[in-house]
């Protein structure tokens, strides 16, 4: 894979990354739902502010209520980015459309149009976007297909398709994909994470980080030119690796300079207790809810 860089971004001022929608809540009169909706506001150094919804979660019944209850203004969104293909990422851009916005930019990858199934003892879920482009777009999402790192505004990007170096973060055989009327292993190429420039280094936002979050982190870093993750937040997807893979996934991650780290969804609760005693004082718990902030 050819690697195409970042160049000449405008660095980050200060930023809110709030959780929107993930699997648990702690707040009242806030839902939960096996999902992730994440929104970024904050400004760049030269004062120009930003708006991000990355994900919409999987239904649009828990992100139109926290929204309400959280009190957050989603007018003017510089876009929505859906991380991949997955319903529980993409099932809530129905209501969030009809809710709250007209004429937006959704960035993704052509394959979350894909018809996307898990398949376990022969039994096929169908597990991708829930609606047809045609329906999206009718209620004013203006798709912006990418396979490449992407400027979404000022200094965030989306990584593009991610490079697959390592030889332990293997997308497992349950998931597949429909072409040409065949149904054949889904290597999830449409997965993307969003990188977030700032001037101590990069903050780096998974979906379900299908890719790898090593390989999403190396490849993040590669095309930033950067040498060091002040916070990496969001899904894993370590929920149904073995002993084996998590113990390695956490040796390679302590390999990197990262500052902060919080993992959440599909991470599950054995990788993310390790990672938790593994970085003491620098995990950061990611529930609906949750809001981290960063000041440069």
């Amino acid at each position: 894979m050819i690697v195409q860089k970042i160049n000449n971004t405008e660095l980050i001022k200060d930023v809110e990354i709030l959780f929107l929608v993930e699997n648990s809540v702690y707040t009242s009169k806030l839902f939960a739902e096996h999902g992730l909706a994440i929104y970024l506001r904050g400004h760049f150094l030269n004062g120009k502010e930003f708006k991000v919804l990355f994900d919409t979660g999987q239904t649009g019944i828990s992100l139109i209520n926290n929204i309400k209850n959280l009190k957050v203004d989603l007018t003017n969104l510089d876009g929505i980015v859906f991380s991949h293909g997955h319903y529980d990422h993409t099932g809530g851009i129905k209501h969030f459309l009809e809710s709250y916005n007209d004429n937006v930019k959704i960035y993704c990858h052509p394959e979350v149009f894909k018809k996307k199934y898990s398949v376990n003892n022969q039994k096929k879920r169908d597990i991708g976007l829930p609606f047809n482009r045609k329906l999206i777009e009718s209620l004013g999402g203006i798709f912006k297909e990418i396979t490449k790192p992407t400027q979404i505004v000022g200094g965030i990007f989306t990584t593009g398709e991610i490079e697959r170096t390592n030889d332990f973060e293997k997308v497992p055989d349950r998931f597949k994909k429909l072409e040409d009327g065949e149904l054949i292993q889904d290597d999830i190429i449409d997965d993307l994470a969003l990188i977030l420039n700032t001037p101590e280094g990069i903050i780096l936002v998974t979906g379900c980080g299908h890719s790898g979050v090593v390989n999403t982190i190396h490849h993040s870093l590669k095309i930033s030119n950067s040498n060091k993750v002040l916070g990496l937040f969001g899904g894993f997807h370590l929920i149904d690796a073995n002993f084996s893979k998590v113990n390695t996934t956490i040796d390679n991650l302590k390999k990197i300079d990262i500052e902060t780290i919080g993992a959440c969804h599909c991470t599950g609760s054995f990788a993310a207790s390790l990672l938790i005693n593994e970085y003491v004082g620098q995990y950061r718990y990611c529930s609906t809810g949750v809001k981290l902030v960063f000041k440069f």
